[in-house]
């Protein structure tokens, strides 16, 4: 549990001297080093100030990493004052409820992802309350995607997908995903998740976690997937035996030809035979990046040195998928001075 800032607000005399407890007490649980700031504000006496001043304040903190905010009072306050500042979930900070006599403490907003579950408990350690946790997997004892991401560092796409993942959790479905690199502590935590299926095949899950873009993608299984290839290839290679390259890799991770939705490469490849028909077979365009545009892409990718003293860059199809718009899905497969990663479109 990490914050960068805390802000919170109290309603009385009685809820002040909670709210002081809590904002001496509660950065050694929730800061891990770095930058953090505490306010405190009070909605009465001679220090007024209003309520919208404050949750505006407090909803609008630019910082470099998660934001809580906490009312101590009752929650209909609480609820009333945030409704016109909530956005989305990947967004909004973590807001926590406690009563002034430090009853409960309450997460209302952003339970996993802006991590108020985990804030709550801490609350309730300081000060005796009882947290009151609802999210349905927590009670449960199941396993949440959004958590897991968080507590991974990855973040998450189509966070609109989290409740069909958890529904299906908690209702003993299989949840079936791939990750990248299946031999990172990453695959070995799913690994050991209850009611997860780690799978070889690209189609027809729920979940993509890729390691080189330190991304969740989370989709509905029902819809059909499209995919990007990057590839690479020594020059001169013979057309044949890189489509047979395709086709075995393409068969790994059970993909129809007819879900392949382009292939991306470096510029210099633009006149490679074995490129061009491989396009023209699939009927797909082929995109093309320079070797400083592949540099310059955000992940973790499997370099070689040799192919940066070739081409300019350690790394031509990974990295390809990348700044095509897709999801590392399956990272540099190589074979015969061949090599094909695979992407999903989220």
């Amino acid at each position: 549990m990490n914050f960068a800032s805390l802000s919170i607000v109290s309603f009385s005399a009685r809820g002040s001297a909670t709210m002081e407890k809590i904002a001496k007490a509660l950065p050694e649980f929730i800061s891990e080093g770095g930058e953090f700031s505490a306010e405190t504000f009070e909605c009465f006496g001679e220090k007024h100030r209003t309520l919208g001043e404050f949750t505006e304040r407090a909803f609008s903190k630019k910082t470099n990493g998660r934001s809580l905010v906490v009312f101590v009072g009752a929650v209909g306050i609480a609820v009333r004052a945030i409704a016109p500042f909530v956005k989305k979930k990947t967004e909004d900070p973590a807001v926590v409820c406690v009563d002034e006599k430090a009853s409960f403490a309450i997460p209302i907003l952003s339970g996993h992802i802006g991590g108020a579950n985990d804030a709550a408990r801490a609350i309730a350690v300081i000060t005796g309350a009882l947290p009151v946790i609802t999210t349905a997997t927590d009670i449960n004892g199941a396993w949440a995607v959004d958590s897991w991401a968080v507590e991974n560092g990855f973040g998450i796409e189509n966070a609109r997908n989290i409740k069909l993942i958890s529904a299906k959790i908690l209702a003993k479905l299989p949840v079936r995903a791939i990750i990248d690199d299946e031999e990172s502590t990453e695959a070995e935590s799913l690994r050991k998740t209850r009611g997860l299926e780690l799978s070889s095949r690209a189609d027809g899950i729920d979940a993509l976690f890729s390691t080189a873009q330190r991304k969740a993608v989370l989709f509905d299984a029902g819809e059909e997937r499209r995919f990007v290839l990057g590839i690479g290839c020594r020059k001169g290679t013979d057309a044949g035996e890189l489509l047979e390259f395709v086709h075995e890799t393409l068969g790994i991770h059970k993909i129809k030809e007819s879900r392949i939705e382009k292939i991306a490469t470096i510029d210099i490849k633009k006149n490679e035979p074995a490129i061009l028909s491989l396009a023209e077979l699939l009927n797909v365009p082929l995109i093309f990046f320079t070797a400083e545009e592949l540099g310059a892409a955000h992940g973790n990718f499997s370099d070689s040195e040799f192919v940066r003293k070739t081409v300019g860059v350690g790394n031509v199809c990974e990295r390809s998928v990348a700044l095509s718009g897709a999801f590392l899905a399956a990272k540099k497969k190589s074979m015969r001075g061949m090599t094909i990663a695979i992407g999903i479109i989220g």
